[in-house]
């Protein structure tokens, strides 16, 4: 058959064990698949017509390779299946993670935020306090100052000058 034409072509061959086997080029490769012909009851094999003769029904592919590919696909089935759960199970690890990280975080806040109450408490107590140290010292400065100044006229008075 001739490179790039899309004509399929195909021809029967008897194999070996007297199964025929189909050949052809279908969308630009090659296909070598043995037919097998399965039994089928004659109700549900439908009206016989003379491509169906003996009550059997053609089912493309070999016999060797069926039953592998059905087993293989079933194979890469339970492998999807067990990757899906996986990947389902490590997204509501990851979900419960961030959701405890974010518990976490929240509780912080939370304390964090009753900390800095208690602080500022602290905070005005001690402004509180200092106003206070603030005003006693500048009534001792006046008393000491007032008294001070006692003492120098009377320092004064001794002395004679006054």
């Amino acid at each position: 058959m001739k490179s790039g034409s899309r004509q399929d072509s195909m021809e029967g061959e008897a194999s070996q064990n007297g199964t025929p086997t189909v050949n052809g080029q279908q969308n630009g490769g090659l296909v070598n698949q043995t037919m097998v012909f399965v039994p089928m009851s004659a109700a549900a094999a439908g009206p016989t017509s003379s491509f169906n003769m003996g009550g059997m029904v053609a089912a493309v592919g070999s016999r060797e390779n069926m039953q592998p590919q059905i087993w293989l696909q079933d194979e890469r089935e339970v492998k999807r299946q067990r990757r899906m759960q996986s990947n389902r199970e490590s997204a509501r690890r990851s979900r419960l993670r961030k959701q405890a990280e974010c518990d976490e975080l929240a509780q912080l806040a939370e304390t964090l935020n009753e900390e800095n109450a208690s602080l500022k408490t602290e905070l005005s107590h001690i402004r509180s306090d200092y106003e206070q140290l603030v005003d006693e010292n500048a009534a001792l400065k006046v008393s000491h100052n007032s008294v001070w100044s006692c003492a120098q006229l009377t320092d004064v008075r001794y002395q004679g000058v006054i």
